[in-house]
């Protein structure tokens, strides 16, 4: 637990009531405990100290807002900018200071978030990001993922392990030794099931290497359409293969080339129907489905949006905001408008480290600010953004990091 508040402590933002959050030692202003802050690299200036006799943040209040003199003795120039600019507080003595949890939406804590800090994660290794098919049983997934690694519990990978086995590869005749290599691509039968799917989808490759095999389909050139199914393709091969070693060394039935070839096109085909559930008479045959998604053509519908004016008397604000990255630099923009078409207004401004949401949520309240200041009413607000609109709508949650 010691080890761990290091790390996750300043994920707590402490939102504003009374105040009696503390000054230096609590996360109130969405960039860390200042303590910290102002210790880090740049060092700030050397008249610069610490004021240890200042405690709560309601210390830092006047009965107006923040107190301008205070913060200008108490704060480096640009921490003073982000509080004035960025941390809402409205003084309310009914309610405790409320944490928010910074990692979810919600600003409620989840384990599952918390262990996404600790972990430490490696980067993403793209190909065994390819294995893990989203839909797919875990068994199978599995499966594929010890394949890859050649941990499948084959008599060449026991005798590798100092085991003494009498291999023999009950699928073939005269039976031969098991090796991973001739029990999923140099057997008769896996001879002939890849000659199947390989040429109807076009893909070249030697059956040599498992490795080899897969990166060829991954790498192949298809429509989009048919990308998650040769991503699969090489796994569901795999995993009939294994699926008739099995049967066929625990003496249970034989399983012909003829029915192999049938449960890997109906196993495409629920794939194919999972992933476009919309397109009508998808073949079951594989050669038939490259053909018919090669063929695709999408019906294309347009849509005339125009932009109309207000009524009369009244104005209109559209605004808009984006973040490069999501987390990334963001900016915002508002554009206010007569009856008659006619600009009132316009600004845009850079916000620096934001989100989509944030900087969609700024450019409104900027807006609004502006309508307020100037008594620009009726006044009607338009935003690009379908979660804004559900948030002012109350129709979803609002998360912490605009709730105010």
């Amino acid at each position: 637990m010691l080890e761990a508040i290091d790390e996750v402590e300043h994920e707590i933002l402490w939102e504003m009531n009374r105040g009696s959050t503390n000054v230096w030692h609590e996360n109130w202003t969405g960039i860390g405990a200042l303590y910290r802050v102002v210790s880090l690299p740049p060092p700030p200036p050397p008249e610069f100290n610490i004021n240890e006799e200042l405690q709560d943040v309601v210390d830092l209040r006047t009965e107006n807002g923040w107190d301008d003199q205070l913060l200008d003795q108490t704060f480096p120039e640009d921490i003073l900018e982000h509080i004035s600019k960025e941390v809402y507080f409205d003084h309310s003595d009914e309610y405790w200071d409320t944490p928010k949890w910074m990692p979810t939406t919600s600003g409620k804590f989840t384990v599952g978030s918390a262990w996404q800090i600790l972990r430490h994660r490696d980067p993403t290794n793209p190909e065994y990001k390819l294995l893990w098919t989203k839909g797919l049983p875990l068994k199978i997934s599995f499966f594929i993922w010890k394949l890859w690694r050649g941990k499948v519990p084959t008599d060449d990978l026991w005798r590798r392990n100092g085991h003494l086995t009498v291999s023999k590869f009950w699928c073939c005749l005269p039976p031969q030794e098991e090796t991973l290599q001739h029990i999923f691509l140099a057997s008769p039968t896996a001879s002939r099931v890849w000659k199947v799917f390989l040429q109807a989808a076009g893909v070249m490759v030697n059956l040599v290497q498992i490795h080899q095999v897969i990166r060829a389909w991954w790498s192949a050139n298809c429509c989009a359409k048919l990308r998650p199914l040769f991503q699969v393709a090489p796994t569901f091969n795999f995993w009939e293969l294994w699926k008739k070693r099995n049967t066929m060394k625990d003496g249970v039935g034989v399983v012909s080339f003829n029915r192999l070839v049938h449960k890997l096109n109906k196993t495409l085909y629920y794939l194919a129907r999972v992933r476009y559930p919309w397109l009508p008479n998808i073949p079951l045959i594989w050669p038939d489905m490259v053909r018919y998604f090669e063929g695709y053509k999408p019906y294309v519908i347009t849509k005339g949006v125009t932009w109309q004016l207000p009524y009369k008397r009244w104005f209109k604000c559209n605004t808009d905001g984006a973040s490069r990255g999501n987390p990334g630099p963001g900016s915002y923009d508002f554009c206010v408008r007569d009856n008659a078409g006619d600009v009132v207004f316009v600004r845009a401004e850079e916000i620096g480290l934001s989100t989509n949401i944030v900087a969609e949520a700024k450019a409104i309240v900027e807006g609004l600010s502006y309508y307020i200041q100037m008594q620009l009413h009726p006044l009607i607000i338009e935003t690009d953004s379908l979660v804004l609109k559900k948030f002012i709508e109350g129709e979803w949650e609002v998360p912490w990091s605009i709730e105010k």
